[in-house]
């Protein structure tokens, strides 16, 4: 299956060179002037946009976000900070991280086809603590988690088209950092005997190099590799209806398509136990007193090994819709659905859904409106750009919450700028 994927990277990096390379000598040997290309997606709008598209261009991003379920952002900055314990009762949720692309560089042909170079560091954190924990309810035991990731990576951007269809492909070299995942089991029992009260917990954190010598030169870690691959195709246009108000295009992207997995080989385990899984009769005499204490009788455990520790990046697979209502590109309508798969949840797989507006001023000013279920969080953000082709800058805020209500009322943050240089 591994060289399946590698003979077809190859022929996708290859592929697009030799597609207009051919179609122009063909031309040639024929004695017939070679076609101008002619980009099946530009049917719209019907004259030229003010603000051509870079045929060269560098740029770096960054949008770091944090969100929770418990309490607004903004009061955590009050002199007195109010906790809604029913909110608490209902489970602590917490997510955070920063996306950055710190070099970006793209070549466009003008003709069907382009390349770039990008590196990226992208870091996520998740806390997910059951509420059945979180209000002392009776339970055989339940599980939350706790997990982190950090991947540092670099890849080739690539696009061409076949046909009417446009392919976009990126494989990428990704290191792992860091990766932790833990799981948390919560049990509260009440029987004949007594009462069995305990939370026990197990962390595994995996490094790229021993966690007591953090020297750059002291890596032990492997990179792996996953490739992203998108199609697009004008369906309106290829039925004959794109002059119409049904003029769109729709598109699949698989993201992180693992071929190599990162290996790590730290590894240090944290686990103990808060509480006693031994049974306690509350009603005999210092019964409860027993009860209290075993809470402060933490038990605790460190140890490190080494070995081989395979870790790939979250799995997506995004379906999409670009329809223009009016025809042009001034507005666009873009639904997405699909799913992903990321073990850093309890639940691995989860549902992608959302729907995004795109608004455009001859491609000089630019926003984006979106309400989308990502990462098992709400994002409502409002991003825009402002383009005089020489700079562009982009800039961008969003509310995000697992809680569709509460991603409104400022539970979670995030901004995002971006900065693109060309011509």
């Amino acid at each position: 299956m591994k060289k399946i994927f590698l003979f077809l990277l190859l022929c996708f990096l290859v592929m697009p060179f030799c597609l207009y390379a051919y179609d122009g000598e063909e031309a040639e040997e024929e004695g017939e002037e070679p076609e101008a290309y002619e980009d099946p997606f530009n049917d719209a709008p019907k004259k030229p946009e003010l603000i051509q598209n870079r045929a060269i261009e560098v740029g770096f991003f960054i949008n770091p976000f944090l969100s929770n379920n418990f309490i607004p952002i903004p009061d955590i900055f009050k002199e007195t900070i109010r906790i809604n314990m029913d909110d608490l009762a209902k489970g602590l949720i917490l997510d955070f991280g920063v996306n950055v692309r710190p070099f970006y560089f793209m070549i466009d042909s003008y003709k069907g086809w382009g390349f770039g170079l990008s590196t990226d560091i992208d870091v996520f954190g998740i806390a997910d603590l059951n509420k059945v924990m979180l209000s002392f309810d009776e339970t055989d035991g339940e599980d939350s988690t706790v997990g982190a990731s950090v991947f540092v990576s670099a890849g080739i951007d690539t696009f061409f088209h076949i046909k009417k269809f446009k392919v976009k492909l990126r494989p990428a070299l990704f290191y792992t950092a860091a990766y932790l995942k833990s799981d948390v089991t919560y049990t509260f029992l009440n029987t004949d005997e007594g009462t069995e009260i305990c939370i026990d917990y197990k962390g595994r954190l995996y490094t790229a190099f021993p966690m007591n010598d953090m020297q750059p030169n002291a890596l032990t870690g492997t990179p792996g590799v996953d490739v992203s691959i998108g199609v697009e195709y004008p369906l309106s246009k290829a039925v004959g209806i794109s002059n119409s108000v049904f003029d769109f295009d729709v598109g699949l992207d698989l993201i992180n398509i693992p071929i190599f997995s990162s290996t790590l080989k730290n590894l240090r385990i944290y686990e103990g136990r808060i509480g006693s899984d031994k049974v306690i009769n509350v009603f005999d005499e210092d019964g409860m007193a027993n009860l209290f204490s075993s809470f402060t009788e933490i038990e605790m455990g460190e140890e490190e090994f080494e070995g081989t520790y395979k870790v790939e990046r979250p799995f997506k697979m995004l379906m999409h819709a670009n329809w223009r209502p009016g025809g042009k590109q001034s507005l666009t309508v873009i639904p997405v659905f699909g799913f992903a798969y990321d073990k850093l949840f309890l639940d691995p797989f989860g549902v992608e859904a959302g729907i995004n507006v795109r608004l455009s001023a001859a491609n000089m000013l630019v926003f984006l409106f979106g309400v989308n279920y990502t990462d098992r969080a709400w994002n409502n953000s409002l991003d825009m750009a402002i383009n005089f082709k020489a700079f562009e800058i982009q800039i961008g805020a969003k509310m995000r919450s697992r809680d569709f209500i509460k991603s409104w009322t400022g539970h979670g943050a995030g901004v995002s700028f971006g900065l693109i240089l060309g011509y």
